[in-house]
């Protein structure tokens, strides 16, 4: 049976690049799916219409499944990174950096949640959209 919507939890850290979710193929978790560990945010209200968009929650990673399990599944960084052939030489890949919005100061709220970002036993973690 697939749960929808379910929040399950970061249940084992292996290594810095392995961690352990309670979710598995009792939840419809294949090797194709792709989870985000997350802290939720605060709701966002439109200031015309009042209506509550969603909450602005803090992603601490996505994730994709290495290995699957019924109930578990072992899950690697989404993300890669690069590196360059050649360190001795000071080459280096970066990620690029967003170039900042012209925006006006004083309509600058903020709003995720303050967090370490540290992924932790008991994080919550979805599968994302």
């Amino acid at each position: 049976m697939q749960k929808t919507n379910h929040v399950f939890r970061v249940v084992k850290i292996i290594s810095d690049t392995e961690i352990v979710i309670n979710a598995g193929t009792a939840d419809g978790v294949d090797r194709s799916t792709q989870f985000e560990i997350f802290v939720p945010g605060k709701p966002i209200i439109d200031p015309e219409t009042k209506e509550t968009l969603g909450n602005l929650d803090l992603i601490k990673a996505r994730l994709k499944v290495k290995d699957v399990f019924e109930r578990m599944c072992v899950c690697v960084n989404a993300d890669s990174v690069s590196f360059a052939s050649s360190l001795s030489e000071g080459i280096g890949v970066f990620a690029p950096h967003p170039k900042r919005l012209n925006v006006k100061a004083t309509d600058i709220s903020g709003g995720l949640p303050e967090d370490s970002g540290l992924i932790e036993v008991g994080d919550k973690v979805r599968k994302s959209i």
